[in-house]
């Protein structure tokens, strides 16, 4: 949460430098050719800095921020809109702290994080989704790796090959019309496993995912892979890319990473999780982890 505030407040501060500097680079040089301007030094612009001691009040639900270019036709703008009410930050030991009087704000930033995650990021179906890919691409590049040929757009077929280093180049050129064009083609592919992934994908064809606290036992897993491998007249080797086990996990708030530092109104300093009067905050630190199960839904309408 931290991290995302003084990102917003470093790139408000980078525009004003940047307009000021841009401002007085123009004003230079309409009185005169390039060599004879003078050095522009950063006394002559104002430029913010962070003291101890600073601080700043945000409303977050009424945040805009509007970047104007002479070469654009429209104004760009960046609209936040958070919705979770106002908040002071404050310079405190070379870092940010909310005032006392934000912490509900924070609180209801937390339980919204945590409850996004669950019901949204890591969703039945979006698991479903994620796994589909991800086996998918697995399937694709073990065939490439067998020497079988596959389709697949050139910024997408060096990852289906083996290197030993990865390019940040090659990364660059990709993107999800790279995974969609190529796993067109692919629904119609001779390998049972890769057509029938990438036609789930493609045509939402999601497969069944069951969540538990604990881990599925490796009979039940074992178990249905071996049905899919009778069912689709594949080896048990392929019936692992359409039967997949593993686990999601989760935290709202972890002080770890990104700490959130509350000052009370006497000028000291606690964690949020110490802070908060609510009994969940410090739950919320804690890692949630649940196991997946994850198998076509012929499985289900076989038992």
């Amino acid at each position: 949460m931290r991290g995302k505030i003084v990102a917003v407040l470093i790139c408000a501060m980078l525009l004003t430098t940047f307009f000021a500097v841009a401002k007085n680079m123009k004003e230079l040089d309409s009185k005169g050719t390039v060599d004879e301007v003078k050095p522009l030094s950063f006394d002559e612009v104002d430029v913010p800095v962070w003291e101890v001691g600073d601080s700043w009040t945000f409303n977050i639900a009424d945040m805009v921020f509007v970047i104007h270019d002479e070469n654009l036709s429209e104004n760009l703008t960046i609209e936040i809109d958070a919705q979770i009410g106002n908040f002071t930050l404050e310079v405190v030991d070379d870092s940010l702290a909310v005032e006392i009087k934000g912490i509900y704000s924070i609180e209801k930033f937390l339980i919204a994080r945590r409850l996004m995650y669950w019901q949204v990021y890591l969703h039945r179906t979006v698991v479903a989704s994620e796994q589909l890919l991800v086996m998918m691409l697995k399937r694709a590049q073990a065939l490439t790796s067998g020497g079988k040929e596959l389709f697949a757009t050139p910024a997408l077929t060096y990852f289906l090959q083996e290197h030993h280093q990865v390019s940040l180049e090659q990364f660059a050129l990709l993107d999800d019309d790279d995974i969609l064009a190529s796993a067109k083609v692919w629904c119609n592919n001779s390998d049972r496993v890769l057509s029938m992934l990438a036609d789930g994908l493609v045509n939402r064809k999601l497969f069944s995912v069951e969540l538990d606290n604990q881990s599925f036992r490796a009979a039940r897993v074992t178990e249905i892979r071996s049905s899919v491998a009778e069912r689709l007249s594949i080896t048990a080797e392929e019936a692992e890319y359409l039967v997949v086990s593993d686990s999601i996990s989760n935290y709202a708030y972890s002080d770890m990473d990104d700490r959130i530092t509350i000052m009370d109104k006497s000028g000291n300093s606690r964690d949020i999780a110490e802070a908060s009067d609510i009994l969940n905050i410090s739950v919320l630190s804690k890692t949630v982890r649940k196991y997946f199960l994850c198998y076509p839904r012929f499985i289900i309408e076989k038992q």
